[in-house]
């Protein structure tokens, strides 16, 4: 860019000649033991009367950190559906964000996880909720809830969509997200049922 080309303009024109190495060393111990950010030594610096910052009082705040703008945040709904010891993926479109990779089932969350199950043409019953997970993109936050169901039938068959062993799922190509959520599937399917009237004495 031009800013940058002026920037190299100015850096070549301070450099001595034939002493270029000295002076970036210079340069690099100047910022690492006086011109240190928040707490610079001006007083010991042998360039303070050449100091622009100093001169103006502003030396103890910089550099100036650029305000980072919030990410947008979007809500959806992620369908973990079992079938015996299968589990439902999909796999996303070739191209796009995540392009080929397969991943659980989702929806926007205002859609709704029922209108989800419509369109992959799976009947199923709810069987509660692995909780929520939050997973962060370049340009968006995603926070998502993961609903659990039991799947009544197999469904059509489809390119974009298969059943999958739960114990090799992590064989294939999925989205760091399905990796997490999978994870704590499997947590809940090894813990132990609650044993009622146990452990009581009479």
């Amino acid at each position: 860019s031009g800013t940058r080309k002026i920037l190299w303009g100015l850096a070549e024109s301070l450099l001595p000649p034939g002493k270029a190495g000295d002076f970036n060393q210079a340069l690099m111990e100047l910022g690492a033991l006086v011109c240190t950010p928040r707490t610079p030594a001006c007083p010991v610096c042998p360039v303070a009367r050449l100091c622009l910052a100093r001169a103006r009082g502003s030396a103890d705040r910089l550099p100036l950190k650029a305000s980072r703008v919030p990410l947008p945040e979007r809500r959806e709904v992620v369908a973990v559906v079992a079938r015996g010891d299968g589990l439902l993926l999909r796999k996303r479109p070739e191209g796009g964000l995540l392009g080929g990779l397969w991943e659980f089932p989702s929806a926007p969350e205002d859609r709704g996880d029922r209108a989800l199950l419509r369109a992959l043409g799976i009947r199923a019953s709810p069987k509660g909720s692995l909780g929520r997970f939050r997973h962060a993109f370049t340009h968006f936050r995603l926070d998502v809830e993961a609903r659990l169901y039991a799947a009544r039938e197999a469904g059509p068959e489809r390119a974009d969509r298969r059943w999958v062993d739960a114990a090799t799922l992590d064989d294939l190509p999925v989205t760091r997200l399905t990796r997490r959520i999978h994870e704590a599937w499997r947590a809940r399917e090894a813990a132990p049922l609650p044993l009622f009237g146990l452990g009581k004495e009479a």
